[in-house]
């Protein structure tokens, strides 16, 4: 017989099944790609955060180098705003204002010379004593008027042409001693008048009454001449205008090259630096999903990947 005694009781159960994991987790690539490693196996024991598995990331790796070195030179260009101007940048300014002052000079002196042109070798092809008080048109025209209107105008031309010619000469040496914008206004203003004289007199060439001095193919050929006195003239005009709109230009970035940035263009250029910042985030974001790390220590139970292969997303 045996003595009753209180104590755990034991029971031992001898059968087959599967071990099921308390905690399995799929994992997956977030971009596709070729498959460059894999270097673990089933079966193997992993700790978190070890690699399992990545993609060829070269064509990204550069992406994000070119991305770094456009950062790096908005980071530079800020940099530069901040210090202000250099004195080369200065300099590079100051040339610019002086060439557009020399080209201002240059067309004014040609827009005198054109007109000159006009008036003492064109138009006094059919003037007798042009350059005095007062000439007199070497033919008649079927409108008086308009031949009064050539005659006195030629007067005024005169005038013009010798005060004209006199303030230039009267330039100071020293371009950047010149009252640039003076000349250009003064300038523009004389070849409107010798283009409004050239104008009227060749209205006046349609009213020429032939004759055996004056035939209608001489008339001709000075309604062809004046016609490129006009065309001188406004070419000259055009000019005049492109070099002052130039010199202009150049007075005003040299303005803001010495007063430095403004606000505005730090907070745009501030911006800029912030874009290519988020370029490099980006570029290093993609980098990222190339690879499988364990998010947690365990084993391998599934390994699908293979070097190789092109993963999808």
């Amino acid at each position: 017989w045996v003595s009753p005694a209180s104590g755990p009781i034991t029971q031992e159960v001898d059968t087959t099944g599967t071990v099921q994991a308390a905690e399995s987790i799929d994992l997956s690539f977030q971009s596709g790609g070729r498959i460059a490693s894999v270097p673990v196996v089933v079966g193997q024991t992993v700790v978190q955060g070890e690699l399992l598995a990545s993609l060829d990331a070269s064509t990204l790796q550069a992406q994000l180098e070119s991305a770094k070195a456009a950062l790096a030179m908005q980071q530079a260009n800020l940099q530069t705003l901040q210090n202000g101007a250099t004195p080369q940048a200065v300099a590079v300014s100051q040339t610019a204002v002086s060439n557009a002052e020399t080209a201002v000079l240059q067309a004014a002196q040609d827009a005198y010379d054109k007109s000159d042109d006009a008036i003492h070798n064109r138009v006094d092809q059919f003037m007798n004593n042009g350059r005095t008080p007062n000439p007199t048109l070497a033919f008649s025209l079927t409108n008086s008027q308009t031949q009064s209107s050539i005659v006195s105008g030629r007067v005024a031309m005169e005038t013009l042409l010798s005060q004209w010619q006199a303030m230039l000469g009267a330039l100071p040496p020293d371009p950047s001693q010149v009252n640039i914008s003076e000349l250009s206004s003064t300038t523009q203003g004389n070849l409107q008048q010798v283009s409004a004289y050239l104008d009227t007199v060749a209205q006046g060439l349609t009213e020429v009454v032939p004759t055996s001095a004056y035939p209608a193919a001489a008339i001709q050929g000075y309604q062809a001449s004046i016609a490129t006195a006009r065309a001188n003239v406004s070419a000259d005009s055009s000019a005049i205008n492109a070099a002052s709109a130039a010199y202009a230009s150049a007075r005003s970035q040299l303005a803001l090259t010495q007063s430095g940035p403004t606000a505005t263009a730090l907070d745009a250029q501030e911006a800029q630096v912030q874009a290519a910042q988020a370029t490099v985030d980006a570029a290093q974001a993609n980098i990222s999903n190339t690879v499988i790390v364990a998010p947690i220590s365990g084993t391998i139970t599934v390994n699908n990947a293979k070097v190789g292969q092109t993963a999808a997303a």
